[in-house]
């Protein structure tokens, strides 16, 4: 029997007459691959989010590091700042006082005057050194070169005063204080401000150097006397005599001095008497005071020469040299710088 064309060919799995060119059968994607691409999907997208949480985390380190360096910067400016402010302080003297400092200043060991680092071999030169003065260190001017008529040796200051203010005047509580008055002018020397130091009530001598300057030139006289003060020579307004002579009284202002004849009551808390009538006589802290009355009394003086001065004919005057009626070189009205230093 002949076989059919439209018979199946069991072993082909299609039709006899199906054509050789048919497209194949293209078998559905299976679940198994659908899952592997959502999971290779889902992985991508949480390797981005984990790439974008690293970026904002290293961006939040940096802000964070950023804000330390800026606070860090701000702290070290405000540190500087003031370090130049107390370095400052420092040099103008506007601290120290009080502190009890026992630290060397400028690689020196704090002495209790000028001539103790002159004695050791430690002087550098005229300027400031630090003093000590119980548990308070100062830094105070000593010169440490010859000083015109007064020496060498190591000079210790202990006042600046200006003759045409009244800081100094006679009558002043200044000279029975133990306070000091702008302890930052004496760090110098020989200018024009005003000191008072605790070298006043408390350093030893047996030397004073008075000094005067009137224009541009400083004059100096040299007194010996051994006291445990300057203050204890002053401060009781007890008169005690010095003898220096009146010619080196006059060569504190060189030839521009004057002073009357006679009298001539020369030494610390110096005064004249005899004046009844409203006015104060002629009187000098240290100093000298002269009248032409041929008086040894000393009544009615009308000249002087000194340091913390007062009383007529120019009670305006605290340091220099007043004179009138009679005097040696004529009237003069002369407001001097003084300068007193001690050995």
């Amino acid at each position: 029997m002949s076989t059919s064309s439209g018979l199946i060919d069991a072993s082909k799995g299609c039709t006899a007459d199906e054509p050789i060119n048919a497209k194949p059968i293209i078998p559905k994607a299976t679940e198994k691959h659908t899952e592997e691409k959502v999971q290779t999907k889902t992985e991508d997208d949480t390797c981005h989010q984990y790439e974008d949480l690293t970026s904002d985390k290293k961006s939040m380190r940096n802000l964070e590091t950023n804000r330390r360096f800026k606070w860090i910067s701000v702290i070290a400016c405000v540190i500087s700042t003031a370090a130049l402010l107390l370095s400052v302080l420092i040099m103008f003297g506007k601290i120290g006082h009080g502190c009890g400092c026992s630290e060397k200043e400028d690689g020196q060991v704090p002495r209790s005057s000028c001539k103790e680092f002159y004695d050791n071999d430690e002087s550098d030169g005229n300027k400031a050194y630090p003093l000590k003065f119980g548990s308070v260190t100062l830094p105070i001017y000593c010169h440490m070169t010859v000083l015109d008529a007064c020496g060498g040796g190591g000079w210790t200051l202990v006042m600046k005063l200006d003759g045409s203010k009244d800081t100094f005047h006679y009558d002043s509580a200044i000279w029975s204080s133990m306070t000091e008055h702008n302890a930052s002018a004496g760090i110098t020397a020989f200018d024009e401000k005003e000191t008072k130091l605790p070298t006043y009530w408390k350093t030893k001598f047996s030397k004073i150097c008075l000094g005067m300057k009137n224009g541009h030139q400083n004059n100096f006289v040299l007194i010996t006397m051994r006291a445990d003060s300057l203050y204890s020579l002053i401060a009781d307004g007890q008169y005690r005599p010095t003898s220096l002579g009146r010619d080196k009284w006059k060569s504190l202002l060189g030839s521009s001095a004057s002073l009357q004849r006679t009298c001539n009551k020369e030494g610390f808390n110096t005064f004249c008497t005899g004046f009844s009538y409203d006015k104060e006589p002629p009187k000098a802290r240290i100093g000298i005071v002269s009248n032409d009355d041929y008086d040894p009394n000393c009544d009615h003086c009308r000249s002087r020469i000194g340091f913390g001065t007062a009383g007529h004919p120019d009670d305006t005057s605290s340091c220099g040299n007043v004179a009138r009626w009679r005097a040696d070189n004529g009237n003069k009205f002369i407001k001097a710088m003084g300068y007193i230093l001690v050995q």
